[in-house]
């Protein structure tokens, strides 16, 4: 090429500046295209975090279209919120709580979030798990102190967290594995909510009973607390100061923890796994098309594009939904469960809201946590009495093209 005329050389640099010039353009379309798919995919992690169902250990909570909360189950602690510790075998609305948007279960106590971006607590407060800047018991809602403009709510065992439209995480409760993060040695209790430092542009967040998990806009997820049984997917981090990044897993829209493992739906379709003596994260066999997922330390549930539901793992209390109390190592369909639109689990329970509004659960029912009216364990999906039912919830199909998935790089 430098041998080449004058002439020659001119009309070589013109054409490798329009190709540049073509080639730019073509990254131009190229990054603004993939913004694109990001914001998207980040809007679905968002909104796949905000739940108008939720499951816990011993008591049921859903948010009704009118923005009233309703729970049933065991209120030795005061997490029903009605002003009383008598257990409920069926729904009951819980006095003065309007404008509702997303609940959130925990062990002994509860979370609802409000349209206004405030958060508000009850229940078993002995570690500041409300964030009322107190430990006393609250047997009705008292709201979160200096928490403004939160979209998601989440709950360990003992410790809650916020997400705040800016990005930022806020937690409060127990801090004792630095699940929420170090800042002074002896801030193990934080009745208040803080900010968890290290990290930013989160998108979604979920708790296990004693870690946090955070995934971040650019598809990346990120842990802290505990990492005694491999939880926080880096093998080499033991109680971070700060959250650490679950290494090689990319591309992530959606994240559900249970007590000591977690969850990853990743773009693609894919489930990915990690905890509960697996230190970093694996592929679930079997499962591709996934919209949405949810783990308990016991089993898990993964809802696909079609609408069928699928689970797998522990069985002691029929919370597979297969008819059946076996174990269960690969993903299976529940049988007769189709056109499922949200999912929930417990530690020995499983939740699912229907298509047409209806709400079904199976499992473990001690002091009526199923909302069926009885104790009885349920194999199969029986109907949660609310006296109403879900409007307005997505096909399958037009869930499926709500949730188009496409590659995003970090």
């Amino acid at each position: 090429m430098l041998r080449m005329k004058n002439r020659m050389g001119s009309v070589m640099r013109a054409v490798l500046l329009g190709t540049a010039l073509v080639a730019g353009v073509g990254e131009a379309v190229a990054a603004e295209a993939l913004q694109g798919q990001r914001a998207a995919l980040s809007a679905r992690a968002w909104e796949s975090s905000r739940s108008r169902i939720s499951l816990g250990d011993v008591h049921g909570m859903a948010v009704d279209p009118e923005g009233g909360v309703w729970t049933w189950g065991n209120n030795a602690m005061g997490s029903l919120g009605d002003g009383t510790n008598v257990n409920r075998f069926v729904p009951g609305r819980v006095p003065g709580l309007e404008g509702m948007s997303s609940v959130m279960a925990s062990l002994w106590h509860s979370l609802a979030l409000r349209e206004d971006g405030t958060v508000w607590g009850w229940g078993g407060n002995s570690l500041g798990q409300l964030g009322d800047g107190t430990t006393e018991h609250r047997l009705s809602p008292v709201q979160a102190v200096g928490l403004s403009n939160v979209v998601s709510i989440a709950t360990g065992s003992e410790h809650s967290l916020a997400l705040r439209e800016d990005g930022t995480v806020w937690g409060w409760g127990n801090n004792g594995w630095m699940q929420i993060g170090h800042l002074r040695y002896y801030d193990w209790l934080l009745a208040a909510p803080v900010q968890v430092r290290g990290i930013t542009d989160v998108v979604a967040i979920s708790a296990g009973s004693l870690h946090s998990v955070m995934l971040r806009k650019d598809g990346t997820v990120w842990t802290q607390g505990d990492n005694s049984h491999g939880q926080l997917g880096d093998p080499h981090a033991y109680f971070p100061e700060e959250p650490v990044r679950v290494v090689g897993l990319t591309d992530v829209v959606a994240i559900s923890s249970g007590d000591f493992r977690t969850l990853a739906l990743r773009a693609d379709g894919t489930v990915w796994g990690w905890g509960n003596g697996q230190p970093v994260p694996v592929q679930v066999a079997g499962l591709t098309d996934v919209v949405s997922i949810s783990a308990s330390d016991s089993h898990a549930l993964a809802l696909r594009a079609d609408g069928t539901l699928w689970s797998w793992g522990d069985n002691i209390s029929g919370q597979l939904g297969d008819g059946t109390t076996l174990p269960r190592d690969t993903p299976a369909p529940v049988p007769g469960l189709t056109a499922v639109a949200a999912i929930e689990t417990s530690s020995s329970g499983s939740m699912a809201l229907r298509q047409d509004g209806s709400l079904w659960a199976w499992g473990q029912n001690m002091r009526g946590v199923l909302g069926d009216g009885t104790e009885e364990n349920r194999l199969t999906p029986t109907r949660v009495l609310l006296p109403y039912s879900f409007a307005g919830l997505s096909s399958g199909e037009h869930r499926a093209s709500e949730l188009q998935r496409a590659p995003v790089s970090p």
